[in-house]
């Protein structure tokens, strides 16, 4: 079995990556693409922890004899997903004896394995200090997409192949009523996924990907100060399209949200809209006039608090996604 630094690590081309943690521990973050086969479950993991504290020599004693009983169930699962004497990642929390165990005994089957110094730490680490830097230095030129709210900016996102989709991956739609995208990842697991996606673009060695413009905090997401910057600085295409579509589209985004989730985002509102304006919506809302609350907090909340950059590079209307999608293509080509 080869022990390597993080860095190096990142640089193979496994066959199967191996997260031997806990389920709780993979399940907060992990390293992309990264399997599951714990060493000790979450149950045997804090039992163990909780006896080391006093006497380590049973804490491992009890710790060794839980990971055989583990390790033997995964290895059938191991051998049906992968060839015989392919190269295994490992890691686990700092690169201790979860991986070293797990390592061993892939290594002895005849499996080339690489644990990784230090575990899921020492990558954190390493993908920080990666992320610390701005988008340049994946050689990545950024197009940032701008506009108003309710233009279309996603949408023309989904559609484009090389691209950075920051309130995909965070799980929010960057806006009071962001939530409704649903349940946000860890920090730490936005932070590997966003990694993943970087590096995926930098292996393809393209010139430039897409990107919506976003603000630092998407939710409870936070961009690192240098990634901020770099997008703050990037190519700017500023998005259009009519009001009407702006509603409609919307309307189509947020209809299905609840009426506790819709109360407390106007609620949010109030010191910026007023008491009068949120009974107004209240009552649209009790109605299910939804193109009366799309239209009223466009034209009276969004379009007044959004700040247009000061240098616009291109103007792309999005009437006609698919029209947008084709010239923001040629425009890529040709920078």
């Amino acid at each position: 079995m080869n022990t390597i630094q993080a860095d190096k690590w990142h640089t193979i081309k496994y066959d199967l990556i191996i997260d031997a943690r806990s389920p709780s521990e993979y399940h907060h973050s992990h390293i992309i693409n990264s399997h599951n086969f714990y060493t000790l479950d979450d149950k045997q993991h804090e039992e163990v922890g909780t006896i080391y504290k006093h006497n380590k020599f049973d804490a491992r004693i009890l710790g060794a004899g839980y990971a055989c009983v583990n390790i033997s169930k995964s290895l059938k699962t191991i051998k049906d997903m992968i060839k015989p004497y392919s190269k295994i990642g490992i890691y686990c929390a700092r690169g201790g004896q979860r991986s070293e165990s797990f390592g061993i005994v892939l290594s002895q089957i005849g499996y080339d394995v690489y644990k990784m110094q230090g575990g899921y730490k020492s990558h954190r680490n390493y993908i920080l200090s990666k992320l610390g830097q701005d988008f340049d230095s994946f050689g990545i030129k950024l197009l940032s997409l701008c506009g108003n709210t309710g233009v279309g900016k996603s949408r023309l996102l989904e559609l484009l192949e090389d691209k950075v989709d920051l309130e995909k991956l965070a799980g929010h739609y960057g806006s009071v009523f962001g939530v409704v995208a649903g349940k946000q990842p860890s920090q730490k697991h936005f932070d590997d996924m966003l990694f993943d996606i970087l590096t995926k673009l930098q292996n393809k060695a393209i010139k430039s990907a897409f990107i919506e413009a976003e603000s630092r905090k998407i939710g409870k997401i936070t961009l690192s100060d240098s990634m901020y910057k770099s997008m703050s600085s990037a190519f700017k295409i500023w998005c259009e399209c009519s009001m009407e579509l702006r509603v409609a589209r919307c309307v189509q985004d947020y209809q299905n949200i609840d009426t506790n989730t819709f109360c407390g985002c106007i609620k949010r509102l109030k010191p910026y809209i007023g008491g009068d304006m949120c009974d107004r919506l209240f009552g649209y809302f009790d109605d299910k006039n939804y193109q009366d609350i799309a239209y009223v907090l466009l034209s009276e909340y969004y379009d007044k608090v959004y700040k247009k950059p000061t240098k616009i590079d291109f103007i792309l209307n999005l009437d006609d996604l698919q029209k947008a999608k084709s010239q923001a293509l040629k425009l890529q080509q040709s920078l």
